[in-house]
């Protein structure tokens, strides 16, 4: 809660105070974006870049929901099929992944010496695949199975 002092000066209720999670996790986002912008060369940041790719990632487990497996089922060969051209058959997935700097990937340092120093892991590779498996919690939470 905050101090009753600025409650009365500033006319607030409690309600509209933040919990102190929700304080210390947008002191964090807002570190993390500001280290991220920062003028440091990639090595020297690519954590930060992580952090706020992952928060992107939460944010969209927690705000998509699939309504049926159907759905779920076509996502997951979209993603397929995307991959098998875009990434596995062109170069163009690469090029944007090397060439654009955003929190859109996780980004984690190569051990060999190659053009990019970053082995990439893109973020619809884990939030597509990851709404399909929210979708099976919630339905293996409805039906209730017995267990073996």
């Amino acid at each position: 809660p905050l101090p009753k002092a600025i409650v009365q000066k500033f006319k607030l209720d409690e309600a509209d105070a933040l919990p102190l999670d929700g304080l210390i996790t947008l002191g964090l986002g807002l570190l993390c974006t500001a280290v991220y912008w920062s003028p440091l060369v990639m090595e020297q940041k690519f954590i930060a870049s992580n952090i706020l790719a992952w928060s992107l990632g939460m944010a969209s487990l927690g705000a998509i929901s699939l309504g049926s497996f159907q759905t779920g089922a076509i996502l997951l060969g979209g993603l397929f099929f995307y991959d098998a051209f875009w990434v596995f058959g062109s170069d163009v997935m690469m090029t944007v992944a090397t060439k654009v700097e955003a929190p859109v990937k996780f980004i984690f340092p190569a051990d060999t010496v190659r053009d990019y120093n970053f082995s990439v892991l893109g973020l619809g590779d884990l939030v597509i695949p990851g709404l399909f498996v929210r979708l099976m919690a919630k339905a293996d939470e409805a039906l209730n199975p017995e267990n073996f």
